[in-house]
């Protein structure tokens, strides 16, 4: 059972550590040249899932909670949310300020997040009202951002 809003106790927060540095030390051992592997969260997660889902639901040697203590936290209800699934028709000049709205509203780290999603890409801020983007393969082209920066 998850503990409701609270903080993770020393021991609990040094089992997460166990288990995440033990995953990398697989890794680690897996690979022919160890010093290739960087710690990366993201994928220590992936491994740890597939562990925890082994132990945890297929052998049931432990919960969930003992594998990788964790909190929860009460939802926040979502005040614009309509329980009857009421259909919008919108126009696309709503959509479009209905976007900027939530645009406007949000920090710099978050719209770069955004702008990395929509864009096709990984954007973050860097600062002084500065990001970095790198298109990925979902990237359509449609922003040349070279062109701006070379005021060309």
């Amino acid at each position: 059972m998850p503990k409701p809003n609270g903080e993770l106790s020393l021991r609990e927060i040094n089992r997460q550590d166990f288990v995440d540095n033990q995953v990398y030390e697989l890794l680690c051992t897996l690979d022919t040249d160890p010093n290739e592997i960087e710690w990366n969260i993201e994928l220590i997660a992936k491994i740890r899932d597939a562990v925890q889902e082994v132990l945890v639901d297929d052998l049931k040697l432990m919960t969930e909670q003992e594998f990788y203590p964790y909190l929860e936290y009460d939802a926040v209800e979502n005040p614009d949310y309509r329980p009857d699934n009421t259909e919008m028709i919108v126009t696309d000049e709503q959509l479009v300020i209905a976007m900027k709205q939530v645009i406007e509203d949000i920090d710099a780290d978050d719209l770069g997040v955004l702008a990395g999603d929509w864009l096709g890409g990984l954007c973050w801020y860097t600062n002084d009202g500065l990001y970095s983007f790198i298109p990925d393969e979902r990237y359509s082209g449609g922003l040349d951002f070279t062109k701006e920066l070379n005021g060309n």
